[in-house]
């Protein structure tokens, strides 16, 4: 019995002197997402398309997927649902182009 006592004792004072690594930061607020890992894409492709619906209406839409070297990303990825009926392209020119760095946005 008290072999089995000075070797828990043993290993609790072995395990609670190890230094734990200093975790970073996690922070999520408007513009800034830091602590949670490194970005896997840095670049995004627009592409425009028309949507025929059942009436026969095509609605012009953007989509917009994360990129690497310019090419769109293969893979299935979260979708962010806008809509306006006005100025589908927003009046930002910079995405004009087919592709920009996210910091940009």
């Amino acid at each position: 019995m008290r072999i089995r006592v000075l070797l828990t004792a043993v290993l609790l004072v072995g395990c609670a002197s190890k230094e734990k690594p200093q975790a970073v930061p996690r922070i999520s607020e408007f513009g800034r997402y830091e602590g949670y890992g490194e970005p896997a894409f840095t670049e995004w492709v627009r592409t425009s398309e028309y949507v025929t619906v059942r009436d026969g209406t095509r609605l012009a839409v953007d989509i917009i997927r994360p990129a690497v070297g310019g090419k769109p990303a293969d893979g299935k990825f979260p979708v962010v649902w806008t809509h306006s009926r006005y100025h589908r392209g927003g009046p930002d020119m910079r995405a004009a182009d087919a592709s920009h760095d996210l910091k940009n946005l």
